[in-house]
């Protein structure tokens, strides 16, 4: 069970770019990095989602024990696990205590970012009075990584991960674990500003509505269609999906609240009242005047 899920804001502006500008060489390195992150936590998180509580991706902060990321906290029985996900991918080798890539690019030891979370993780649930057990992890979700080199026991490669979860019962959920979990979530802070992608000036963002399917731009006659076909991939989507989801990424490219007027402007004009209708739903609106802004609400 998935108590809390993993805030994506930074992927979902880079996701929105595409095919509105052109993203330069350090835009680009961020975005794959992003990507890679996202996409190694999420393909963990579905082969544990049966196995207890999850976090995923959280920030603890406590006063006087500081303050770490995990990428993954599993509540399972009496034990608090956390994994620390890297989706690196080639071959590695360990040089003066770092891991360097066959590129000969090179990454401080994650062994001590995890120590120190552990540490942080430990003394905070003792703190809280629970006398369970921790365990901390460092997982190497893809299975085209390799390392040459002793590795730490607390180290597993992808191709480990299937006898490792043969120690967990698959179970229902307990209250005990959930109330763990809100505990920890109450120590949850987590620092936004210190993630924020490469932005692009808004102004350099080509507006529009995509298609879901080939994410490619596309014009819409929004003459009292339902539907609409795809000249690119002959798709057929609604058209109220279509421009949902261009004003979820309005929102993410412009990294702020927007005006009823930039989403029309953004949409292409589309139906007043659908655009309205658009925004109620799915916006919170601040103000009441022409100066009013909608933000997204929070997906469940």
């Amino acid at each position: 069970m998935i108590l809390k899920t993993a805030v994506q804001d930074k992927l979902n502006y880079y996701l929105s770019l595409q095919e509105r500008c052109m993203l330069d060489e350090s835009q680009r390195s961020d975005f794959v990095r992003t990507e890679l992150g996202y996409s190694g936590q999420q393909s963990f998180v579905e082969m544990v989602g049966d196995y207890g509580v999850i976090l995923w991706d959280a920030t603890l902060s406590a006063p006087y024990l500081g303050s770490a990321q995990f990428d993954v906290l599993l509540i399972t029985g009496s034990k608090i696990i956390h994994y620390d996900i890297k989706n690196f991918k080639g071959q590695f080798r360990f040089a003066g205590g770092r891991l360097v890539s066959s590129y000969n690019r090179q990454y401080d030891n994650p062994k001590h970012q995890l120590e120190r979370a552990h540490s942080i993780l430990e003394r905070l649930m003792q703190q809280s009075g629970y006398t369970g057990k921790v365990e901390s992890y460092l997982v190497f979700i893809n299975e085209h990584f390799h390392v040459s080199g002793a590795l730490d026991d607390s180290w597993l490669m992808r191709g480990q991960l299937q006898e490792h979860f043969k120690r967990y019962k698959k179970s229902v959920v307990q209250e005990y674990q959930l109330e763990i979990g809100r505990l920890l979530m109450d120590y949850n802070q987590p620092f936004d500003h210190l993630n924020q992608p490469i932005r692009v000036p808004f102004s350099e963002v080509q507006p529009g509505v995509r298609c879901p399917e080939c994410r490619r731009l596309v014009r819409i006659d929004f003459n009292g269609k339902i539907y609409h076909e795809c000249e690119k991939c002959r798709e057929s989507v609604k058209v109220t999906e279509m421009l949902r989801a261009s004003l979820d990424e309005l929102y993410y490219v412009k990294g702020e609240p927007f005006t009823y007027r930039e989403a029309m402007e953004w949409c292409g004009h589309p139906s007043r009242s659908t655009l309205q209708r658009l925004l109620n739903q799915h916006f919170i609106k601040s103000g009441h005047t022409k100066g009013a802004t909608y933000s997204l609400r929070e997906k469940k």
